[in-house]
This record gives structure tokens, sequence and C-alpha cells, in this order.
């Protein structure tokens, strides 16, 4: 069992005074750093939640500013289509014209060829069949 003698009040006192010392030269001091670290690493925390939802502020408005661009895109491109499209039936339409004007001045030409060497021909006919004439009546 324990006893109670002299050296109880030492070792009693002894403690006491040791706990104050090593909690004033140790514990608190630990305990400080520990507690300053928590608060570090909570405020490290907010920060990172902050620039989190800042970063996902940002990427929403990226994100809107891109649907916003590839709508503009889309329209200047269907307008472009639209633009080329015009033109294109304006082309072929003036091609078509063009080949229909080459095609009627072909016509007209060879209409005045073909009458030009029936013309000739006749002609020809006429002194051809002259000749011959003269041949089987000169013969």
């Amino acid at each position: 069992m324990l006893d109670i003698n002299r050296y109880f009040f030492w070792h009693l006192a002894n403690f006491f005074i040791l706990f104050w010392l090593l909690n004033t030269i140790l514990f608190k001091p630990v305990f400080r750093i520990f507690e300053e670290r928590s608060k570090l690493i909570d405020g490290s925390l907010e920060n990172a939640k902050g620039l989190a939802k800042e970063k996902d502020e940002l990427l929403a408005q990226i994100d809107a500013k891109l649907a916003k661009a590839r709508e503009e895109a889309k329209t200047i491109n269907e307008k472009f289509r639209h633009e080329g499209s015009e033109t294109q039936k304006e082309a072929l339409e003036t091609a078509r014209k063009n080949a229909e004007e080459l095609s009627r001045k072909a016509k007209a030409e060879l209409a005045s060829s073909v009458a030009k060497a029936k013309d000739g021909l006749k002609k020809d006919i006429e002194l051809f069949s002259g000749r011959i004439i003269e041949k089987m009546l000169g013969a």
C-alpha cells in the first residue's frame, strides 16, 4: 500500500512544480503551435474553397463565351453558306445565259454557213450540170 511519509509531500510538491514547468515550457507552446497549424490549415482550406469557387465561375464564364462564339460562328457560317449558294446560283445562271448565247450564235453561224454552202453547191450544180450537158451533147 501507499505509505504517507515525509517524502510524500516532497514528491507531491515536486510533481506539481514539474507539471507547472512542463505545462509552461513544453505543453502550452506545443499546443499553441498545433492550434496555429490547425488555423493555418483551416485558412488554406477556405482559400482553396474560394479558389475552387472562383475557378468554377471562370469556367462557367468561359463556357458561356464559347457557346456564344460557337453560335456566332454558326450564324456566320450559315450566312456565308447562303451567300455562297446565291453566288453559285448567279454564276450558274450567268453561265447558262452565256451558253445559250453561244449556242444561239453558233446555230446562227451554222445556219449562215449552211446557207452559203447551199448557195455554193447550187452554183456548182448549175456549173457541173452545164458541163455535163455540154459533154453529153458535144460528145
